[in-house]
């Protein structure tokens, strides 16, 4: 499973993600509230900040060397869901 894929599973989850996750075989949607959601979760469990705080201190450019941090990463990886 690709490193976004189980990151944004293992968001949907709530849990850590082991192997392929099972499903009904139906395809949801992911709402802006839900995406804002998943971003904010893993920012907090991440880097102890919300979603938003996250937001604007990566805009700010304030995390130096963003590559050398894998939590930092982690949560830029899902930017999208955030905005």
């Amino acid at each position: 499973m690709p490193v976004l894929t189980r990151v944004c599973y293992t968001a949907l989850a709530g849990k850590e993600a082991m192997g392929t996750p099972k499903t009904n075989g139906r395809i949801g949607r992911l709402t802006r509230a839900r995406a804002r959601a998943i971003f904010d979760r893993t920012a907090r469990r991440a880097l102890r900040m919300s979603g938003a705080e996250f937001l604007r201190r990566w805009e700010a450019g304030e995390f130096k060397d963003p590559d050398s941090n894998p939590n930092v990463m982690e949560v830029a990886m899902l930017l999208p869901l955030g905005r």
